[in-house]
């Protein structure tokens, strides 16, 4: 049930990191257009701030792993590279997508305060400030991330790929220039209202920390993104529950969703 995510230095950055940090999982393609029929280089990014360490794209730590190419999907399969973590052949025209549905994981937080300062950086506090169980606070956690690039004509529409907790972009950032992006976030497949998302972007050159904006999705579970906001785009958000599990005591459901415009 537990995954172990490895880096290219084999060193488990994640968990020796301050457990009170987020940790967003992201797809990064070193770019997000293409020509047809281009190699699609794209690399696993753990860390804070869009900013993080990344890794190895190993298949026995997901429950799917998906290249989407205009309704096609292919499941990606270890290639022994880590330099960049995929490679992928475009095809022809079109939205493509990556999708990556992890195992369980499981970390400990040492004391009630790391907890409580992990969960107000995603937007969770208020849910988590009457708790006080036992410590160490166990987490079981899941990631979905999914990338998008436009390849060659790039049109397409995204759809859902049936994690627990996941984006959907509504319009194709690629071909809608003006005005905002609408992106809807789904809990077992259902608009999920009122939730806290981080925005991240970034010049796509820079590499540098970006702070995040703070915004919510609306009674349909949308995030409409401003047309102000530009770059190398990362968005997430946490769904963070209390469980009643013998070997943990809450659970995270990690979405983040990257693209370019």
């Amino acid at each position: 049930m537990i995954m172990t995510l490895y880096s290219k230095s084999f060193v488990i950055w994640l968990l020796a990191s301050h457990s009170g940090l987020a940790h967003e999982f992201w797809i990064e393609p070193r770019a997000y257009t293409f020509e047809s029929k281009s190699t699609i280089a794209a690399d696993l990014f753990v860390g804070s701030e869009f900013v993080g360490q990344d890794y190895i794209f190993i298949p026995k730590g997901y429950s799917s792993a998906r290249f989407s190419r205009n309704g096609v999907e292919t499941e990606l399969a270890f290639t022994g590279q880590d330099n960049p973590s995929l490679s992928l052949q475009s095809g022809e025209n079109g939205l493509h997508a990556i999708v990556l549905v992890s195992n369980a994981s499981t970390l400990k937080h040492d004391t009630l305060a790391d907890f409580r300062e992990f969960a107000e950086t995603v937007g969770r506090g208020a849910e988590v400030f009457g708790t006080s169980p036992d410590q160490p606070i166990r987490e079981a956690y899941f990631r979905y991330a999914k990338t998008l690039v436009g390849v060659g004509d790039k049109k397409g529409q995204d759809h859902a790929y049936g994690a627990v907790y996941e984006w959907v972009a509504l319009d194709n950032p690629y071909v809608t220039l003006e005005g905002p992006l609408r992106f809807q976030l789904l809990l077992n497949g259902e608009a999920n209202a009122n939730q806290p998302v981080q925005v991240f972007a970034r010049d796509a050159a820079s590499g540098a920390e970006t702070e995040p904006l703070h915004m919510a999705t609306d009674a349909d579970g949308i995030l409409a993104l401003p047309d102000d906001i530009r770059g190398e785009i990362m968005i997430n958000s946490v769904k963070l529950l209390p469980v009643k599990h013998e070997n943990f005591d809450w659970v995270s459901y990690w979405a983040s969703l990257t693209f370019a415009r």
